[in-house]
């Protein structure tokens, strides 16, 4: 199952909204609601006693569920992908903000340095790593691949974009499993 890449090489942040959507795009990619509402009634007649589901009902609603819950899985691991992404960009604009030369005339230059230094001050193992596999696909592709859809372009209908490198890992990749490392 694919689609709910989070392109940790990119530089757009999904919101929770666009990775909602996309469980639900999951999940209906293979059944409509439609068939969500016929298993659902199915399913009240046969707790309530009012029905016996035949195998086959009894089979579609496994994979419905199994379904479901492969899509709600992707949709929590896009969720830990976004978060490493939005660590992973602040701390490059925390560094980039740093190595620009202090600026006594710009008011707000001390506080911008001093949020910029908390920011690295606190980076985890993981983002730096993510932040050095960053760095290392923008010097090998010339930059990154590209963003996410904005929530006018989901509704749009817009395809997602195409391109995930191969140093992503995670969801929509072939090993599956966590955050790029």
């Amino acid at each position: 199952m694919q689609g709910l890449v989070v392109d940790l090489m990119g530089s757009e942040v999904p919101s929770d909204r666009q990775i909602a959507k996309r469980v639900v795009a999951q999940i209906r990619s293979q059944f409509s609601i439609n068939d969500e509402q016929k298993f659902s009634r199915i399913m009240h007649g046969v707790v309530s006693g009012r029905y016996e589901a035949s195998a086959d009902e009894m089979a579609d609603i496994d994979a419905y569920e199994a379904h479901v819950l492969t899509a709600k899985a992707l949709g929590a691991q896009a969720l830990v992908d976004r978060d490493a992404l939005a660590a992973a960009i602040a701390y490059e604009q925390a560094q980039t903000r740093l190595a620009q030369p202090e600026n006594p005339e710009y008011l707000a230059d001390a506080d911008e340095r001093a949020t910029a230094q908390v920011v690295v001050d606190n980076v985890t193992a993981e983002t730096v790593t993510l932040c050095e596999q960053r760095e290392a696909y923008r010097q090998t592709n010339g930059g990154s691949v590209g963003a996410m859809q904005t929530d006018e372009e989901e509704e749009a209908g817009d395809a997602p974009p195409a391109g995930i490198p191969e140093t992503r890992t995670g969801i929509g990749s072939e090993s599956g499993g966590g955050s790029a490392g």
